[in-house]
C-alpha cells in the first residue's frame, strides 16, 4: 500500500514537513500528488472541469474555486490508483498531525482488509457519525460502521472504490461521504480511536485560504436532508459519534 500525499507545488515547507512526518511514523511509502489550484482557473476552466450548476441544484449554494481544487486533486488519486493498478493506497493532505501513532500491525491489518473487490473506504480521521462498531482482528483498534463524516485529510481507498468514485465531471465534494456511500456503494468504516486530524492552529488549508465563510445553503437543502440531520442528532446522543480532536 502506497501513500499519495496532496500538496500545492508552492508549498515546500509543507511537503518537508510531510517528509518527515512519514519517517518519524509507520505509514507506507509515499509519493506526493501536485494539488490542484482552483483559484488559479479562470471562469471557463472551473465549468470545463467542475459541474457547477448541478453542485448548485445538490447544495443550493454556488461552490467555492477552492471546493473545487480539493476535490478535483483527490479525482487525482482515485485515477492513480486506477491506472498503476494499485491494491489500495492512503491518501493524505499535507495540513495534518499525527494523534496516535500507527505500528506495523495495524497498518498490515487494515492492507489486508483492503484488499478487497468490494468498494472500501476506511476513514483514518475522526468526525464520523456511525451505526456500529466491531474488533479489527489482531489489533486493540475497532471498525466504525460509518453512517456520514467530513474532512478528507486521511483515509485509505481500495481500487474498486476508487474506480466508482472517479468522475470525469465531478459535481459532489471530496468530502460528501454519506452521498458517496448511498451512491456508489461504498463500504465506508472509520478506525476507531482514530489516527490522524488536521492541524487547526495555523496550517489551514492552502486552496481554500482567501474565502470567506461559506454561504449557507438554502432552507430546501435543510428539508431535503432532514432525515440525515436527525440520524446525526440521534447518533450523537447516542455515543456513537467519534470526535475529531
Amino acid at each position: 500500500m502506497k501513500t499519495y500525499i496532496i500538496n500545492l507545488a508552492s508549498s515546500t515547507d509543507r511537503k518537508t514537513r510531510m517528509d518527515g512526518l512519514m519517517k518519524n511514523f509507520c505509514f507506507p511509502e509515499h509519493e506526493f500528488i501536485e494539488a490542484v489550484d482552483g483559484r488559479k482557473m479562470d471562469e471557463q476552466e472551473l465549468d470545463r472541469k467542475f459541474d457547477r450548476k448541478r453542485f448548485r441544484r445538490l447544495y443550493t449554494r454556488d461552490v467555492r474555486p477552492g471546493e473545487i481544487g480539493c476535490t478535483l486533486s483527490h479525482q487525482k488519486c482515485y485515477r492513480k490508483i486506477v491506472e498503476e493498478n494499485e491494491k489500495c493506497a492512503l491518501i493524505l493532505e499535507d495540513d495534518i498531525v499525527i494523534t496516535k501513532a500507527p505500528d506495523k500491525g495495524l497498518m498490515e491489518m487494515i492492507d489486508r482488509y483492503m484488499d478487497s473487490d468490494k468498494p472500501r473506504i476506511m476513514l483514518l480521521s475522526g468526525g464520523y457519525w456511525f451505526t456500529g462498531m466491531k474488533n479489527l482482528d489482531g489489533t486493540d483498534y475497532r471498525l466504525a460502521e460509518v453512517y456520514d463524516a467530513f474532512m478528507t485529510h486521511s483515509y485509505v481507498i481500495n481500487r474498486a472504490a476508487a474506480k466508482v468514485m472517479t468522475e470525469e465531471y465531478p459535481y459532489v465534494l471530496a468530502d460528501n461521504w454519506f452521498l458517496f456511500r448511498k451512491k456508489c456503494g461504498v463500504e465506508l468504516t472509520g478506525l476507531c480511536p482514530h489516527l490522524v486530524d488536521q492541524d487547526w492552529s495555523g496550517l489551514g488549508s492552502v486552496i481554500n485560504m482567501g474565502y470567506a465563510q461559506d454561504e449557507r445553503p438554502q432552507k430546501s437543502w435543510y428539508v431535503r436532508n432532514m432525515g440525515r440531520l436527525m440520524m446525526r442528532r440521534i447518533l450523537k446522543a447516542s455515543n456513537r459519534y467519534e470526535n475529531e480532536k
